[in-house]
């Protein structure tokens, strides 16, 4: 006994000198050992119609690139007026002055200080009138400058165009919608705006849109109560039409407590002389996870009503570590210390802080040890904190063992946050050798954390090329010109930091496809199997289909006799083959569709989400553990931040990657960004979206086109004999711009259609629409733009439309004519939906 005594006071005494040692190497160099996380400070600024309160800006500290920023949309009427709230808080506010750039922020018009305003009870209200500067229907941004008495600015964005709009009678009828959804005596008068049918999922609260039925549009038997402040927000609005979000919270009484919610809304609305439409609604529901023993119920920790796609679990190799995320917030839980952590959370259940509340970051799990320390970072816009009012990402360590959260690295941003958000999602890796990859602004970039700097992997991806595992292990993309019939496949293997190449051999061309969990897809082809159609797209015929290990050995390939794959989509375990074959002709036909499938089950891990059916909540989300929870013991913790005396920022290399980027808005949010316009432009109309490039340059919206337009300077007379048809349609293109060229020339010595827009169109993109359809190039004859089309093999204009038909110009017969639009859109189709036309850049 005297002996284990003495073991037992020896190991004390180690454990106790090895802890002084750690927390006083842990401290070296602070100012303050640790602190909680600092309140928001920044006042919030709004814009005031009729007395209602809409487009609420967060301030940021730092200027951000004016393009890349479509938060909100405020029209001015003829008055040029704007009136404006600020909601100080606490904050002593010096100076008040506003900014009106162009859209790309490049060119300054007006710098006004606002001095006629009233402060009162901690708010300042005012009115300004915009100089007589700025163009009808033309969009600029407006930012609010505010100085605070601690010495910062703050920046306040918003777009603002001049048009005399009814914006009230828009705003009343989402109001008004939003509040019959949840009196139950009413929901019956706003049913006939939905489109109830089987594309909406009954079964969960947490995703609700136009397609739901009745029960799930009035939140079933939850009986909701709003609580805090509703958050609107105009995103886009013209003379009929609008998209408008609402942000706000609900309570739920559940027995004897309430559950909190948050909740989204958007609405896509048109209005017409006797009723408004709703084309798009899309609620999202998500539980605010109570940090309390009530939310452990044996093995399993309630989440309530989560999304599917958004939840977030992760767990140390043993299982014993389980970190998840909750709508922003991130937690962990030591099932074998019994403690439960809030790493990470700008705002706590209940609060109702606009400030706070404001969903403009995520958090990412980089690394979980066994012991309970854990690596993240998070990225987007910082609500509070040291980093408040920055857009950028914070790579944060927590210390299971002294309770601590220890920012590792803080690399700033100087985009929108939505950018950063889409961009960041993509790839987001932290390796063994401390090196953080991150993809940003249609880069690679290694961020390395031991020696705080950073350097790009590379900086010429053409996105549409880039692939990455959904482990974010593994990274392929092609680099040089695909015209040149494709290019090597550049591997990233991210764990190693290591890059590897696929070389093609001479007489043939290869093709990244995606990953299938770890394992590489790509297919090839023979040289000359490789087709240029009449707009001047490559089409690799790819008669081989490889697949390849993440340690790069070929698992298997897939020959085909006669037969050639043309596109490849993975989603899970299996690819889709879209296949073609040749005639007597040698001309393509489509044949059907083919699939690989990878039957290997992935380990879910020890613990792992799962769903159950209530008659409340209807789906709910809960984490099973591997283990039952002792709720009496349970522990719950609150790490504070170390603070370090210097910084530890990292800046970002600058790119030597000019490729233009658009991105594809739905529902106030970047939903995709590509490096060609064309590959989201079908999509953007199928969602009713809109197209803008890097620097806020509209490319496509629909909304806001005209029932009819033709272009009426196009005529029969105008037409040149002697010349091919795709010329004399190149030649009517440039025409209507006032620019003649010898397309003819151009086109005998092999220039394709697009290099001929793109070398003689200046001021303009040039927009290829292949994979779309009429609904989209409809947007662009509404703006007297001609669009290409190819019609049974053959080239034509589009130069005009209506609601039956579209105006069509055969340069075979030199005739302009009707057709209806289904006979159209069936012939397109038949074409393989190919047009081509241009997007001009306004000139400000």
């Amino acid at each position: 006994m005297k002996r284990i005594g003495i073991k037992v006071a020896v190991i004390l005494s180690v454990f106790i000198v090895t802890l002084i040692i750690s927390n006083y190497i842990f401290n070296q160099g602070t100012t303050d050992l640790t602190v909680e996380m600092q309140e928001a400070t920044l006042p919030v600024v709004s814009v005031l119609y009729d007395g209602r309160t809409v487009n609420t800006m967060r301030g940021f500290t730092n200027r951000i690139d004016n393009g890349s920023l479509r938060d909100s949309l405020s029209p001015i009427g003829d008055d040029r007026s704007l009136s404006f709230i600020i909601d100080k808080y606490a904050s002593s506010i010096t100076r008040i002055r506003y900014e009106v750039r162009s859209v790309d922020g490049s060119r300054l018009i007006e710098n006004t200080d606002i001095e006629n305003f009233e402060d009162q009870k901690g708010k300042i209200t005012g009115k300004i009138s915009i100089r007589d500067l700025i163009e009808d229907k033309q969009e600029y941004n407006l930012c609010f400058i505010l100085s605070l008495d601690d010495g910062r600015e703050a920046y306040y964005y918003t777009r603002i165009f001049k048009d005399e709009i009814d914006v009230t009678s828009k705003l009343d009828f989402v109001s008004e919608f939003n509040y019959k959804t949840f009196e139950p005596d009413m929901i019956g008068d706003i049913t006939s705006y939905m489109e109830t049918n089987s594309d909406g999922d009954n079964s969960t609260f947490a995703k609700v849109n136009i397609h739901s039925n009745k029960s799930q549009l009035g939140w079933g038997s939850m009986v909701p109560r709003k609580f805090g402040t509703t958050v609107t927000t105009i995103h886009e609005i013209d003379a009929t039409t609008a998209s408008i979000s609402l942000d706000y919270m609900v309570s739920v009484r559940n027995g004897t407590s309430s559950d909190m919610f948050r909740v989204e809304e958007y609405y896509k609305i048109r209005e017409s002389k006797d009723r408004f439409y709703l084309l798009a609604f899309d609620r999202s529901m998500t539980q605010i996870f109570e940090v309390s023993k009530e939310s452990f119920v044996n093995n399993k920790i309630m989440l309530g009503i989560e999304d599917k796609e958004s939840l977030i679990l992760e767990e140390s190799s043993d299982g014993n570590i389980v970190v998840f995320e909750n709508d922003g917030r991130l937690f962990s839980y030591d099932i074998s210390a019994n403690k439960f952590a809030t790493l990470t959370s700008f705002y706590d259940a209940g609060d109702s802080d606009l400030r706070n509340i404001y969903r403009k970051s995520k958090v990412k799990i980089l690394n979980i040890e066994e012991n309970g320390n854990i690596t993240y970072m998070i990225y987007g816009y910082m609500n509070r904190g040291v980093h408040e009012g920055v857009v950028g990402i914070d790579v944060e360590y927590y210390n299971s063992l002294l309770n601590t959260i220890d920012e590792m690295a803080f690399i700033a941003y100087d985009k929108s946050p939505e950018v950063l958000l889409n961009d960041v999602s993509k790839l987001s890796y932290m390796n063994n050798f401390g090196s953080l990859y991150l993809y940003i602004d249609g880069n690679i970039v290694e961020y390395d954390l031991n020696e705080m700097k950073a350097s790009m992997v590379s900086d010429d991806i053409r996105e549409d090329t880039l692939f990455i595992s959904k482990s974010n292990k593994t990274a392929v993309w092609q680099e040089g010109d695909w015209e040149d019939a494709g290019a090597d496949l550049i591997v990233l293997d991210v764990k190693d930091g290591y890059k590897s190449t696929i070389e093609k051999k001479n007489s043939e061309c290869i093709k990244a496809l995606g990953f299938m969990n770890e394992d590489l897809i790509y297919g090839v082809s023979r040289m000359d199997d490789v087709r240029t159609n009449q707009l001047g797209d490559l089409t690799l015929l790819m008669d081989r289909i490889v697949i390849r290990s993440e340690l790069g050995e070929t698992l298997k390939e897939y020959d085909f006799a006669d037969i050639y794959v043309v596109e490849g989509q993975v989603e899970d375990n299996q690819i889709d083959l879209k296949r073609v074959k040749k005639d007597e002709y040698g001309d393509l036909i489509d044949i059907h569709d083919d699939q690989i499938t990878n039957n290997e089950i992935l380990d879910t891990g020890k613990n792992k989400i799962a769903y159950a059916v209530t008659e409340k909540y209807e789906t709910i989300a809960q984490i099973e553990l591997k283990k039952n929870v002792d709720v009496k013991a349970l522990k719950f913790l609150t790490p504070k931040e170390v603070i370090y005396e210097g910084g530890n920022a990292i800046d970002t290399p600058k790119s030597g990657n000019d490729e233009e980027r658009y991105f594809l808005y739905y529902n106030g949010h970047i939903v995709d960004i590509k490096d060609d316009p064309g590959i989201n432009i079908g999509k953007a109309s199928e969602l009713r979206g809109t197209i803008v490039d890097s620097m806020g340059h509209e490319i496509y919206k629909r909304a806001g086109t005209a029932v009819r337009n033709q272009i009426m300077s196009i005529k029969e007379e105008n037409f040149t004999d002697n010349v091919s048809n795709m010329a004399d349609c190149l030649n009517t293109i440039l025409k209507t711009r006032g620019i003649s060229r010898n397309t003819d020339y151009m086109v005998n010595r092999g220039d394709t259609p697009i290099e001929i827009l793109e070398n003689n169109l200046g001021n303009a993109h040039i927009l290829n629409l292949t994979g779309s359809t009429v609904s989209a190039v409809t947007y662009y004859l509404d703006k007297d733009i001609p669009v290409l089309a190819i019609a049974n093999g053959k080239p034509i204009l589009l130069i005009g439309y209506n609601e039956q038909n579209l105006v069509w110009y055969d340069p075979n017969t030199r005739s302009i004519y009707k057709r209806g639009i289904k006979d159209s859109q069936a012939i397109f189709e038949e074409s393989g939906n190919r047009f081509l036309t241009y997007s001009l850049i306004n000139e400000e």
